[in-house]
């Protein structure tokens, strides 16, 4: 098992196109970083995880030449007939896979936050940082294993890196739409009327409520079992944990620690603003996301096991 694991890590890591996508993820994860550093906060103030996404890009592109790679060279008989069974390959190339998932994942972060700490990673609490590194660690990591599920099942590398990037751009398309949907609010803000007074002696603003809006029903709320659907896609789609953690690194709403970002959040059901926002969604989606890869976790191992399932049935001769 250990000659096997070797060889695929050698297969994976040590060839030309490994080191292409390494460099091009350590080359964004750089240049964003500088640009971060340099650039004015108004327009560069939050953090663009851009070199994350080139690292799943990475993944499946490293992923595919390698394993894919093995089936079309005709690797994978040979290796059988030499006493080696299904299984023992398959967690042989899991285990590249892993490895490459982790090495991307250091060179889309490590760079950027060296970079940019001063500038920007400085503002933010140990705990934001280190949920928003979780989560987007997670989405490399269960985007690997979809990639990998894709490649052992597929076999073709041209065939399997098209369907990666269709479902890379599918899912990341689903996660903005459900969170878009699910974030709409109950109520309309209708007929009302607020206004900020401000008070020269005292340099303060003073919020005040002319007339309460009228509580008209949103036709766009999506409610009942429809809702509960759109909520299990949501948490179930591995590219939200890339969304969600990215927004856990906003500077433009000034929320450096979880109890600012909570402040943020309830400053909207406070105020007339719950007629805009969903605030129950936003507490969901920006701060308990951390079980999120738990529930696209548990949909990942499934979709993994249906792939170790056709590749024990599949004739490899």
């Amino acid at each position: 098992m250990s000659r096997l694991i070797k060889n695929a890590l050698r297969v994976h890591i040590v060839s030309r196109i490994f080191l292409f996508c390494a460099v091009s993820v350590f080359l964004t994860s750089m240049i964003s970083g500088i640009t971060h550093r340099i650039g004015e906060n108004g327009h560069y103030d939050s953090y663009y995880p851009l070199s994350f996404v080139i690292a799943i890009a990475a993944v499946f592109i490293t992923m595919a030449f390698g394993l894919c790679g093995e089936f079309e060279s005709g690797a994978v008989r040979n290796k059988l007939s030499h006493g080696f069974t299904k299984m023992q390959f398959f967690f042989s190339q899991l285990t590249a896979a892993l490895a490459e998932c982790v090495i991307f994942s250091v060179l889309a972060w490590v760079p950027y936050f060296i970079i940019a700490y001063g500038k920007f990673f400085s503002l933010f609490t140990g705990e934001v940082i280190l949920r928003a590194l979780w989560l987007l660690f997670a989405s490399v990591l269960l985007m690997a294993l979809v990639g990998f599920t894709v490649c052992i099942t597929v076999r073709k590398t041209a065939l399997a890196i098209i369907i990666c990037a269709l479902l890379g751009l599918g899912l990341e398309y689903a996660s903005e739409r459900l969170e878009s949907d699910l974030g709409q609010p109950m109520y309309t803000f209708e007929n009302g009327q607020d206004d900020y007074i401000y008070h020269p002696e005292t340099d303060t603003l003073e919020y005040v409520v002319i007339r309460e809006p009228d509580k008209v029903e949103y036709p766009w709320y999506v409610d009942g079992v429809e809702r509960e659907i759109y909520y299990a896609g949501y948490v179930a789609n591995p590219m939200t944990c890339l969304l969600c953690g990215w927004k856990y690194l906003m500077y433009s709403d000034d929320c450096f620690n979880l109890e600012d970002k909570r402040s943020f959040i309830e400053h909207h059901e406070l105020f007339n603003d719950k007629y805009i926002y969903n605030t129950e969604f936003m507490t969901d989606s920006r701060i308990d996301n951390v079980i999120y890869p738990l529930w696209s976790g548990l949909t990942v191992l499934v979709l993994t096991g249906i792939g170790i399932l056709i590749f024990r049935k599949r004739n490899i001769y």
